[in-house]
């Protein structure tokens, strides 16, 4: 796994065994298990705005893996769509897991997660066209 990355190498490990013609496959029945220490809502939304500050970074690294349109290279538009991008997701979301839609109270902060994730992608656009 890509060690220089702090988020994301398991989805960056995914597309090179992807690209290389591995065949991966899920398994249904497996569970893991995340005991993090991210218990109040400001400490989730920064954890998930650093996802999206290192996974923007390898969905662009492997686009053609990930189809990743090319108006995700634009922090720009990142910014200025975000609502919409996490509405969309969080639509998309709901439509496909019964369980999130028998807890429905929950929605407002998959979406808050969604923004999140927008946020930190597009600083990683910014700090990259920056050089940083």
């Amino acid at each position: 796994m890509d060690e220089d990355l702090p988020r994301g190498q398991d989805i960056e490990w995914t597309a090179r065994m992807t690209k290389a013609g591995y065949r991966l496959l899920f398994e249904p029945q497996a569970a893991i298990e995340h005991r993090p220490e991210r218990k109040e809502l400001d400490t989730l939304r920064e954890y998930v705005r650093k996802s999206g500050y290192y996974t923007i970074q390898v969905r662009l690294r492997h686009p053609e893996v990930f189809n990743t349109p090319a108006v995700f290279g634009s922090a720009l538009f990142l910014r200025v769509f975000a609502p919409v991008i996490a509405a969309l997701t969080t639509l998309k979301i709901v439509i496909q897991t019964r369980e999130i839609r028998q807890h429905a109270r929950i929605i407002p902060y998959i979406y808050l997660q969604k923004l999140s994730w927008c946020e930190g992608a597009a600083e990683s656009l910014s700090d990259l066209k920056r050089g940083d």
